[in-house]
């Protein structure tokens, strides 16, 4: 079963006043980057929510935007640090009698300090927040990763269609090859005898050079090692793991194969059919690009 990279998914959480919402989005990536949106005082959990991310998906660019509503909207206590704050009003004129600065302390470059002024129970909050937001991510990406299901099926029926398409233009090549071959010789014995027809011609050394070059041109290793590739693409698409890279490596093997055939055409028939599978693997290529 193949996933797609692309998707959405919601998930929630509610109880009494407390609803956290998490929408999940994903796009195409050639590895699995992360991006968390969490209110700015719980910043702390971003980690702890993209570990339960990668519990869902191992390819693509997941973005993670949590929503938190709470009916209650407690005012936090807030308790200043005034021994704190003396020593950073001390460290500060100090600095300023060093450099020379002109200027006094004041309370706003205090403020600039995060433990002078810290709100009571904070840590507790966000420890209390964890179990709501890492559910609402998980549902989010359950339902991220079913929609991914679903437009993996929709891509797996189009490759293996595609890769059909491949293996009867491989084989038309084959059989096209296979006709010509012995009308190829026959031409080239021809024009040989044109070229020399004024020498002496050692006629059996000529028909084992004509037959080495008709090899050099004979196609049929590069069609076997295709099928090999069809058949190895077709496995990977019922793989239960991510397949996306190989499949990758696979259309970049299936491309050498047709361009050294092509290479090697002697047929305009031939060089047409190579031009099909360049542009089929080209479509197949796009399609594999949102694969997991």
């Amino acid at each position: 079963m193949i996933l797609s990279m692309t998707g959405y998914g919601q998930g929630e959480y509610v109880s009494g006043d407390l609803h956290v919402v998490a929408e999940a989005r994903s796009f195409n990536s050639r590895f699995l980057d992360i991006v968390v949106r969490l209110p700015k005082h719980l910043s702390t959990l971003e980690q702890r929510v993209r570990d339960v991310v990668r519990k869902y998906a191992e390819r693509g660019h997941v973005n993670i935007t949590i929503k938190i509503r709470n009916g209650e909207d407690k005012a936090p206590v807030l308790r200043v640090d005034l021994p704190t704050a003396r020593a950073y009003t001390r460290l500060l004129n100090e600095l300023k009698n060093e450099l020379d600065l002109a200027g006094d302390v004041t309370l706003d470059h205090l403020l600039n300090f995060p433990d002078v002024i810290t709100a009571e129970g904070v840590e507790e909050e966000i420890e209390g927040m964890w179990e709501p937001i890492a559910e609402a991510v998980a549902r989010a990406m359950e339902n991220l990763r079913e929609m991914r299901r679903q437009e993996g099926i929709a891509l797996e029926k189009d490759l293996r269609e595609r890769v059909e398409r491949l293996e009867a233009v491989v084989k038309e090549i084959e059989k096209i090859a296979e006709e010509r071959r012995e009308e190829q010789f026959r031409k080239l014995k021809e024009r040989v005898r044109q070229l020399l027809e004024d020498e002496q011609i050692d006629i059996e050394r000529l028909n084992t050079e004509l037959a080495l070059i008709v090899d050099r041109m004979d196609v049929t290793e590069e069609c076997v090692r295709f099928h090999s590739h069809n058949e190895q693409f077709l496995k990977a698409l019922e793989a239960d793991e991510p397949v996306g890279r190989r499949l990758n490596f696979l259309l970049q093997e299936m491309n050498r194969e047709a361009t050294t055939i092509g290479s090697k055409a002697y047929s305009a028939e031939i060089s047409h059919r190579v031009v099909q599978l360049k542009e089929e693997i080209e479509k197949i290529r796009e399609q594999v690009q949102n694969i997991e």
